[in-house]
């Protein structure tokens, strides 16, 4: 016979106990749901943490990376918006002018010859001569500003996209887009076409698209407008881009023609704003301008001005030295000059000086303050007379030109 079977009473799957823990079953499945609960907020908050930090990472897509670097560039560019004062250096009210003689239909005196249009441009785009708040112009520099990082982005991304998006990063945080983001001035404009006009150029050469050339011709006249050491850009570079990547010559001339064409209706629009016609001489900047770079470093590289130089500087000094009799406090020229210039500096650089002590300085130890007195010696400054004062520098000190040009 068999052995009789043990009688069992039946037990709960509840109460039924892990053969390795001796854990309830009910208890196990709380403790799975706890750690499944805590592993999932660890997740979330690694998640939370990693989206920030995935800003700063190139991604796979071009288009958003350039859109990571713009969303950073702009939470930059909004806190200096609100936090930077704005600044109207001297000069800048030219720029004022120029936008409400367009809008007005009038003429501009000649010292405004020394601009250039595109910034009056930016200035009616943004509605100046009408609602006279800075609001516009200063959203037009504020977008520059965030699209900076990305065009140098676009230029170095067919190279590395690493390389490229951590270039964009290095831009922002060396603030060098938002610098002149609120100085009404066309540094901010100049700087952002020129990097544009870049941009297009290497996307050309790297794809040999020519609608990316004709972009690029109409960036390179906006610099032209911007300012005007921007006008040799337009001719170096087509070179470049025509030896590089060539094809057909009827597309290389065909921009040609449209910056002549277009170069040359802005010839015309000075003709007519500076009322030419009517005037002994053609009112222009060029001579200002290389007269101010020219004499601006001489003391960095051991020069000075002299009545040496040639005739025309040994007029401009006498001039000054007639010009500033009997006293230096009373001279219509410094009156001219520095109208605007604080007080703590004239009582120090300026009025403390006799007037043959002051010319000395002025020969000796250059400054824009300085330069001013000098532009202003006659009461109209004439451009062709100082470019031939620039003309003296270079001619009697050739090796200072090489030297302040390669610094």
């Amino acid at each position: 016979m068999g052995r009789a079977a043990m009688p069992t009473s039946p037990i709960s799957p509840k109460s039924q106990a892990s053969p390795c823990l001796g854990i309830p079953a009910h208890s196990r499945g709380r403790a799975n749901q706890n750690l499944r609960h805590l592993q999932g907020a660890q997740v979330r908050l690694i998640r939370l943490a990693a989206t920030p930090a995935a800003f700063f990472l190139p991604s796979r897509s071009k288009h958003v990376t350039a859109g990571k670097l713009a969303l950073i560039s702009m939470v930059v560019t909004v806190f200096f918006l609100f936090t930077a004062g704005n600044n109207l250096p001297g000069g800048s009210l030219d720029f004022i002018a120029w936008a409400e003689a367009i809008v007005r239909g009038t003429t501009l005196p000649p010292h405004v010859a020394s601009r250039d249009i595109g910034f009056p441009l930016l200035y009616i785009l943004a509605g100046f001569p009408w609602s006279h708040s800075f609001v516009g112009i200063t959203l037009i520099l504020a977008s520059f500003a965030v699209l900076i990082p990305v065009l140098v982005y676009w230029s170095l991304v067919r190279t590395s996209r690493t390389i490229a998006f951590y270039m964009g990063v290095v831009c922002i945080i060396s603030l060098s887009p938002i610098t002149y983001m609120k100085f009404f001035f066309h540094d901010q404009a100049y700087m952002f076409f020129g990097l544009l006009a870049v941009a297009l150029l290497i996307d050309f050469l790297w794809c040999g698209h020519f609608r990316t050339l004709y972009l690029f011709t109409l960036a390179a006249l906006a610099i032209s407008f911007t300012r005007p050491a921007g006008n040799l850009m337009f001719p170096v570079l087509m070179i470049i881009a025509y030896v590089t990547v060539r094809g057909p010559i009827r597309h290389y001339l065909a921009c040609a023609l449209i910056f002549v064409l277009v170069t040359g209706a802005y010839q015309w629009h000075r003709y007519e704003i500076f009322d030419m016609r009517n005037r002994a001489s053609i009112p222009s900047g060029m001579g200002m301008q290389m007269f101010y770079s020219m004499y601006l470093y001489l003391g960095d590289f051991g020069y000075q001005l002299s009545p040496d130089l040639g005739p025309n500087t040994k007029h401009l000094l006498d001039k000054l030295q007639q010009g500033l009799q009997p006293d230096v406090r009373e001279s219509a020229i410094i009156k001219r000059a520095l109208i605007d210039t604080p007080p703590d500096f004239m009582e120090k650089h300026v009025y403390s000086f006799t007037p043959q002590g002051l010319v000395e300085k002025i020969m000796t130890a250059p400054n824009e303050e300085y330069y001013m007195i000098l532009k202003y010696v006659d009461p109209a400054p004439n451009d062709l007379f100082l470019l031939k004062i620039t003309t003296e520098i270079a001619r009697s000190h050739p090796w200072y030109v090489i030297q302040y040009a390669a610094r």
